[in-house]
């Protein structure tokens, strides 16, 4: 991105982030969309019941893999291929590390942080179950932020825009498959 026009690399780089962006935003919507249609209004609440929470802990590694992407441009910037392997290795011991302790805390505390925001009684245990399920994907989750944001900070917003495409035409099948086929209700979304 050093050389040629700044403004066609710029739209290059910026057209997948944006697009990126949308199929985020778009992810949890279509979970909640396929559960109110094919659930109903009840396991609809519970899913979206769940969403503050979702996106605090999703802010809170969104903004490390931010970190993690900006020292890792100043590496490579820089020419310092050894900073560079020490920031990958750094930021693939924070994902596992951080990933199970949010992970472990969830599964124990989300009944309670699912009480703290007034989730209806009546919605808690889905809530509480799709909370649950959705902790225990964290570090998938988590290694594709970090991911993402070393990949973007060498230049490459392509590569995990692609990844959220496959991952979110897959989302929308396995919903279709759990939810329809096996019966299995707000736990297979």
């Amino acid at each position: 991105m050093t050389q040629g026009p700044i403004r066609k690399q710029l739209i290059s780089f910026a057209l997948p982030l944006f697009a990126g962006s949308l199929i985020q935003l778009l992810y949890n919507t279509v979970d909640l969309m396929f559960v109110g249609r094919v659930l109903g209004t009840e396991a609809s609440a519970a899913v979206g019941a769940s969403s503050l929470i979702v996106t605090c802990i999703l802010g809170a590694f969104t903004g490390l893999s931010v970190g993690v992407g900006v020292v890792t441009a100043k590496a490579v910037g820089s020419g310092n291929i050894g900073r560079l392997n020490q920031i990958i290795h750094c930021a693939a011991g924070l994902t596992c590390v951080l990933s199970l302790v949010f992970t472990v805390l969830g599964l124990i505390m989300a009944p309670e942080f699912l009480r703290w925001i007034q989730t209806p009684a009546d919605v808690l245990e889905n809530a509480t179950a799709y909370l649950r399920l959705y902790l225990l994907s964290l570090i998938s989750i988590v290694s594709y932020n970090m991911g993402s944001g070393i990949l973007r900070a060498v230049g490459d917003s392509r590569r995990p825009f692609y990844f959220l495409v496959v991952s979110a035409v897959l989302n929308t099948g396995l919903d279709l498959l759990f939810v329809i086929r096996f019966h299995m209700g707000v736990a297979g979304v």
